[in-house]
């Protein structure tokens, strides 16, 4: 009874994890960024949801980056699969990530250097850059 349980488990994890996986954006940034620590240029980009971690692959340089990310919830609805930027000057910080039609995204924690530069930023513009699902 206990190895049926287990397995029913571990079914309903293997398929929470697989659905998971299955959110996959490419998008093409105008401007170089930084993205947890990693700086990345100006380029096209893969975005994938894994477990909990955001990966952002180079799409022409094969880079890969493993985000730490936290669940983000909305009200609405984005019609378009968008990823949100803090821009502090000419410094841009991914910050979320929404896949279309969905309430359920992914947030980034600010890093340090983000942490320094909005507290002595001016002032902080928002950055929308539409995606396509893939």
């Amino acid at each position: 009874m206990k190895k049926c349980m287990l397995l029913g488990l571990l079914a309903a994890l293997v398929g929470l994890t697989a659905q998971a996986q299955e959110v996959h954006l490419r998008a093409d940034i105008p401007f170089a960024f930084q993205a947890g620590t990693t700086a990345a240029s100006a380029g096209t980009y893969d975005i994938k949801y894994l477990q909990g971690w955001l990966v952002l692959e180079d799409v022409h340089g094969g880079e890969h980056s493993y985000l730490i990310s936290n669940a983000a919830a909305s009200e609405g609805r984005p019609s378009s699969a968008t990823l949100i930027f803090a821009r502090y000057g000419d410094r841009y910080f991914l910050r979320e990530v929404w896949p279309s039609g969905s309430a359920q995204g992914r947030e980034l924690p600010a890093t340090k250097a983000e942490a320094e530069l909005a507290r002595t930023a001016k002032s902080v513009v928002l950055t929308s850059v539409l995606t396509r699902n893939q």
